[in-house]
C-alpha cells in the first residue's frame, strides 16, 4: 500500500507541477509558453476585484499598473499620466489563482507570475493581485506585448496590443476581469 500511495502522491506532484509553471516573458532565459488553451472553469469563491490602474511614463516609455490611489497619487507625481483602469485583477488569494508580480528592471516593469523572476538590477515591487491560470467565468486574457527596441511592456485585454507601434505579441499572463 506504501508504494501504490507513493506513486499516486508522485503522480499528483508532478501533475501540479506541470500547470503551475510562472510565465516567462520571452526575452528571459528559459522562456517556453506556459498555458494549455483555456478552458473556462466555474469560479465558485466570493469575489473581491480590485481595480488595475495604468499609468504611462513619457520620459521613459514606461507603463506603470497599480492597484491603489495612493500609488497612482505617487506616480503622478514623478511624472508619469494616468492612463485608464483597464482590468481588475482578484484582492486575494483563490483556488486557480497566482500571484501577479511586479518587477522594476531598471528601464521599466514587467509583471509575471514567477515569484524568482529576476537577475542584476532587477528588483521585485510586490504583488499586483491575483490572476487565474485558465479562464474562469467573467475572466478574460491578459496579453504581454513587448517593444524590444524600447525595452518595455504593454499589458492588454486587446488581442491586437492596441495596435502600439513596434510592440511584438509575447503571451498570455493569465486571466483578469474587464472593466464593469
Amino acid at each position: 500500500m506504501r508504494t501504490v500511495l507513493g506513486t499516486v502522491i508522485a503522480l499528483t506532484v508532478s501533475a501540479a507541477a506541470t500547470l503551475a509553471q510562472p510565465y516567462y516573458p520571452p526575452h528571459q532565459r528559459g522562456y517556453e509558453p506556459q498555458y494549455p488553451p483555456p478552458q473556462p472553469q466555474p469560479h465558485l469563491q466570493q469575489q473581491r476585484l480590485m481595480p488595475v490602474y495604468r499609468l504611462f511614463s513619457g520620459g521613459s516609455g514606461d507603463h506603470v499598473y497599480v492597484n491603489n490611489t495612493d500609488e497612482v497619487n505617487f506616480a503622478t507625481g514623478q511624472g508619469y499620466t494616468l492612463e485608464s483602469t483597464p482590468f481588475y485583477v482578484e484582492a486575494d488569494w483563490q483556488p486557480g489563482f497566482v500571484p501577479l508580480y511586479r518587477y522594476y528592471t531598471g528601464h521599466g516593469h514587467v509583471y509575471t507570475t514567477d515569484g524568482r523572476f529576476g537577475g542584476p538590477g532587477i528588483n521585485r515591487e510586490g504583488v499586483l493581485g491575483y490572476v487565474a491560470r485558465r479562464q474562469v467565468r467573467g475572466s478574460v486574457p491578459l496579453y504581454d506585448w513587448y517593444n524590444a527596441q524600447a525595452d518595455q511592456h504593454l499589458y492588454t485585454l486587446d488581442p491586437r496590443g492596441e495596435r502600439a507601434p513596434g510592440f511584438q505579441y509575447v503571451g498570455t499572463v493569465g486571466y483578469v476581469f474587464p472593466p464593469q
